[in-house]
């Protein structure tokens, strides 16, 4: 589809600028841990003042919101679908719900000799490095030193496979979560629950 870019800059005004969709793919998630409800890549320049605005078919609908910023590799046009999304969710709480479990976490790599005696499908997990009291995770039993390797039944294999299933729709949702402790498989459960906003 043949695209155009719209934005405005102090120096420049209203720019423009033509282009196609080079790209549609599947959900993803941002490397923030945000979900997106499909893959858009522009092939087009965003000159200065049109990251964060529009991207409109030939029918003049908007398709997207073009940004740099959620994707390290290149530009994309975040789908209105998206964005509508996201402005019920502001309409209806004033602000984006995000998961929360009151648990730091690192990256760990897992022992191939242990990986093999737990029959484990990652070869790594996210080690708790703090808990935060009374949180989720503390009142779930997670202890310092834990292995988290599966959440909700999906493997994990970083920190950033924990965050990204802590969308708005994880708020309240209690899931199942193995761990190693002590070289031992264990599994508990875990309300997930609300991230305070934090005032400036």
């Amino acid at each position: 589809h043949v695209v155009l870019a719209l934005g405005r800059s102090s120096d420049r005004g209203l720019t423009a600028s033509w282009g196609v969709i080079s790209a549609k793919g599947e959900a993803w998630r941002t490397w923030r841990g945000g979900q997106i409800d499909q893959l858009l890549l522009p092939d087009l320049t965003l000159y200065p003042g049109m990251d964060g605005g529009p991207l409109v078919d030939t029918a003049g609908r908007v398709v997207g919101i073009n940004t740099a910023g959620l994707s390290r590799r290149s530009d994309v046009t975040i789908p209105i679908s998206t964005i509508n999304r996201v402005v019920n969710q502001l309409l209806e709480a004033g602000h984006i719900r995000r998961g929360y479990l009151g648990v730091g976490m690192q990256p760990v790599r897992l022992p191939e000799a242990l990986k093999q005696q737990l029959s484990l499908q990652s070869s790594g997990g996210a080690i708790a490095v703090n808990v935060e009291p009374n949180g989720p995770a503390d009142k779930a039993g997670v202890l310092l030193g834990d292995v988290l390797v599966v959440f909700d039944g999906t493997p994990v294999n970083d920190t950033y496979d924990v965050l990204a299933m802590l969308g708005p729709e994880s708020v309240g949702k209690t899931v199942p979560v193995q761990l190693i402790r002590g070289g031992a498989l264990l599994e508990i459960t875990i309300t997930i629950g609300e991230r305070t906003r934090r005032e400036a």
